[in-house]
């Protein structure tokens, strides 16, 4: 019974703690803007890297490769071994 009485005590206290500040995402980035743009510019990123992943797992799944081959005429001085 004194661990449930200790734990709702640590509970209260953290909700009366978190009431004492002000959490909001506009005074935040009004108080430092450089915040914002990079906010926006970690979102950009996570989508691209993401995106370029989930492209390559694609090709990896399905048995592909993102080089495409080149024909023998491409390349000077290449011999097929025969």
């Amino acid at each position: 019974m004194t661990v449930l009485n200790d734990s709702t005590t640590i509970v209260h206290g953290l909700d009366s703690a978190s009431e004492s500040f002000d959490y909001s995402l506009r005074k935040a980035l009004m108080r430092s803007p450089i915040s914002g743009i990079l906010i926006l510019y970690t979102f950009i990123a996570a989508w691209f890297i993401g995106g370029l992943m989930a492209f390559h797992f694609y090709l990896i799944l399905s048995n592909q490769v993102s080089i495409r081959r080149q024909d023998e005429s491409s390349q000077p001085g290449f011999s097929k071994l025969q």
